[in-house]
């Protein structure tokens, strides 16, 4: 099958012949909604469903595997959330996106840098990082109510971050989700780590 391909620390994608993924008897094949441009190893077999959430996009996703697998999964996992198809503006914006990573490979190490400055200053006033590279940043705090709390003390700071718990992601496991932009100043990321410290004294989390 045809698949555009990033296989190596290069500027730009290829379209390559590549074996389609096989799923053995017992296996489920979860069809990856979003990426990042951090890596190298960037590989898209289905173009409408991955270009919907993965440069920068916002919608789509799915599963496939065995009936029974399935059926199991929509009994146990956790509800739907999201149900939308792929928009022109999304289409546009993804071509776009490739477009830029062509032509110059200076934004995305802009973005590399800024993540790995932004992740080890974070760990510097103890915050519980996740390990990795990637540019959304998820800031660990348990607790469900905290995570809130701890978000509207940085909007009122004018710092925009969303707090995430149940069902989105496990019970016991919010966290703070940052996401990082190559347009962003080592000033701004600053900024963002100095209110992050600051609200947590003052909620005294």
């Amino acid at each position: 099958m045809k698949a555009l391909v990033k296989n190596r620390a290069e500027v730009g994608l290829w379209l390559d012949n590549v074996a389609a993924p096989e799923p053995g008897i017992n296996d489920v094949l979860i069809k990856v909604h979003k990426t990042g441009i951090c890596g190298t190893d960037l590989h898209i077999y289905e173009w409408d469903d991955w270009a919907r959430k993965a440069l920068g996009c916002a919608c789509g996703g799915y599963t496939s595997g065995r009936r029974e697998i399935i059926q199991w999964l929509r009994q146990r996992s956790r509800p739907y959330l999201f149900s939308n198809s792929l928009p022109p503006t999304i289409t546009a914006v993804t071509l776009k996106v490739l477009q830029l990573l062509r032509q110059s490979d200076d934004l995305r190490r802009v973005l590399f840098d800024n993540t790995i400055w932004f992740r080890q200053r974070m760990l510097e006033e103890g915050f519980q990082i996740p390990s990795g590279e990637h540019p959304i940043v998820p800031v660990m705090v348990g607790d469900a109510a905290k995570a809130v709390e701890l978000s509207d003390r940085l909007l009122q700071k004018r710092i925009y971050v969303i707090a995430f718990s149940y069902p989105v992601v496990p019970k016991d496991k919010a966290r703070i989700r940052v996401q990082l932009s190559a347009a962003q100043t080592r000033s701004d990321l600053e900024l963002a780590v100095r209110g992050f410290a600051e609200a947590r004294r003052e909620r005294d989390l």
